[in-house]
């Protein structure tokens, strides 16, 4: 098991170094690209970006478990069943990535149809949808390949990569948007550096695993009916996923205007971002969980992964509420006055999103044992509670609408799913685990956020609003107190053990001084 956390360990510390490389670069140029290209434009690509992601519903789910199965055949040492993996998903998207273009190009305008956009932005939106619908089909086909980095545990090559990709990127949208390319170049670049850093990154699975082949003579039947059956019913999780987190913009956007979306897609961005972080761990903890369960049984599995929650939970809480209080500000701070309504949907989403993320652990010890059947069931039910409560509230109360109906639908069906886990998988009582992990969280971050809450409501003694500049002065400080006074409480109330704080300094350098 030490060699299996050292891996978990060093992916993890990369992982987040790659995500804040990438909200580092969002937080400059969100703001650049919204003024430049305009908030219709802004509308118009974060649409297409979902219409693209809905595509991938189609594909049977058959990317979801190819590193799950190359982490136990390697495990197992059988790399003729690792190239079975391989050219069989392989071989699936070249055909299916031929089907999804000659669709999207043969009804464009059908599917452009749906949304409220003004009529001289028709034909950047045609451009838009079918070079977006090619960036998301060479992505699925290179995955097939680069799935190896992740089912060999080398997630540190994948997230190097990664960042790469956000450096390149990053300078591309600002030369082709300086240059006055508008939406089509900010595609353009897309294209062009996914398909430089995919070309990469497959070179460099050959080089991890030296028997990796792609030949006809691996294709298999059997091997596409393993995955089949395993990708279709997380398939269901991810049609969750995408209702969760993307149904509410193409609502907006079919309701009420394109140009809303913006105001969406500005506060999502950020309750996305929180949830990423945690949610980042995830690629690498289903293969680590597949091999465990090759080596350990099922209560050393779960005490693992109640371990683990706690980590998780330590540091998803005070984010999460530090967040809801921090929002007006924050996006003041970042896009400027004018987007109050982003402001609500941050506080909204992050509720929702932060009781999704924490059974993020169960999750992923459930897929790698080969038990995806309890999160589809609670996927299909959040997919449906999403879709009506979401459409009923846009109806009914309009734009907050939208990110209230999410913030319900995650939350209940995120307990429902935690409850059974726990009563039919691990035959354990939920509560107990959710005591540990959550009581100590919740208590520091309410408690440190009280001095915040009152200085805030105090009578300000400024004459004019702050400035943006002075905004992101007030945050800082505010962060760094409300930091300080969390881990203070959160150590006097005994949140890890004495072997769980030793455990984490040797993964986590700081670990010691924080947790003391």
């Amino acid at each position: 098991m030490t060699e299996l956390k050292e891996k978990i360990g060093r992916s993890t510390v990369l992982t987040f170094l790659a995500h804040f490389l990438k909200l580092a670069v969002a937080f400059v140029l969100l703001p650049y690209i919204v003024s430049t290209i305009g908030k219709e434009r802004f509308g118009l690509w974060v649409i297409v970006v979902v219409v693209t992601q809905y595509c991938g519903l189609a594909d049977l789910g058959i990317a979801h478990p190819l590193s799950k199965y190359i982490a136990e055949y390697y495990a197992k040492r059988e790399p003729d069943r690792i190239n079975q993996v391989v050219t069989t998903g392989l071989a699936f998207y070249v055909v299916f990535g031929a089907v999804v273009l000659t669709v999207v190009c043969a009804m464009s305008g059908f599917f452009l149809r749906l949304f409220a956009f003004p009529p001289a932005l028709y034909p950047d939106a045609l451009f838009a949808l079918r070079i977006g619908v090619l960036i998301f089909v060479i992505e699925l086909a290179a995955a097939c390949v680069t799935s190896v980095l992740r089912g060999l545990q080398r997630i540190d090559v994948t997230r190097k990569v990664q960042m790469l990709y956000v450096v390149i990127n990053a300078a591309g949208t600002v030369l082709v948007l300086w240059m006055g390319f508008g939406l089509r170049g900010l595609f353009l670049n897309d294209l062009a550096c996914l398909c430089a850093t995919a070309a990469l990154e497959i070179g460099l699975s050959f080089a991890a695993l030296p028997s990796l082949r792609i030949a006809r003579r691996f294709l298999s039947s059997e091997m596409f009916r393993r995955l089949f059956s395993f990708g279709i019913r997380v398939q269901m999780s991810r049609f969750s996923a995408l209702i969760g987190f993307q149904l509410d913009k193409v609502l907006i956007g079919y309701f009420l205007s394109v140009g809303l979306v913006t105001y969406y897609e500005i506060g999502a961005k950020i309750s996305f971002a929180l949830r990423q972080l945690p949610l980042l761990v995830f690629p690498i903890l289903v293969p680590a969980f597949s091999e465990l369960s090759v080596r350990r049984n099922r209560a050393e599995i779960y005490d693992f992964a109640v371990r683990l929650s706690k980590v998780l939970a330590f540091a998803a809480v005070p984010c999460t509420v530090f967040t809801i209080f921090a929002a007006p500000r924050f996006i003041e701070a970042w896009v400027g006055p004018g987007y109050g309504l982003s402001a609500r949907v941050t506080r909204l989403l992050s509720v929702g999103y932060l009781a999704d993320v924490l059974p993020l652990i169960l999750y992923a010890v459930l897929q790698g044992m080969e038990r995806p059947h309890f999160q589809m069931w609670t996927s299909t039910l959040s997919a449906a509670a999403n879709l009506v409560l979401s459409v009923a509230l846009i109806r009914w109360i309009g734009f907050i609408g939208a990110p209230l109906g999410t913030c319900i639908a995650m939350t209940v069906t995120s307990a429902f799913f935690v409850w059974i886990a726990h009563r039919f998988f691990f035959r354990v009582r939920a509560l107990p685990a959710l005591r540990r992990t959550l009581r100590a969280p919740c208590a520091a971050s309410a408690l440190a956020l009280v001095p915040l809450v009152a200085c805030d409501r105090a009578p300000s003694l400024l004459s004019a609003p702050p400035s943006r500049l002075a905004n992101l002065g007030i945050l800082s400080l505010q962060g760094l107190l409300f930091l300080a006074a969390y881990l203070v409480l959160a150590r006097r109330l005994g949140h890890f053990t004495r072997e769980e704080k030793e455990e984490l300094g040797r993964y986590v350098p700081c670990a010691r001084l924080l947790l003391g």
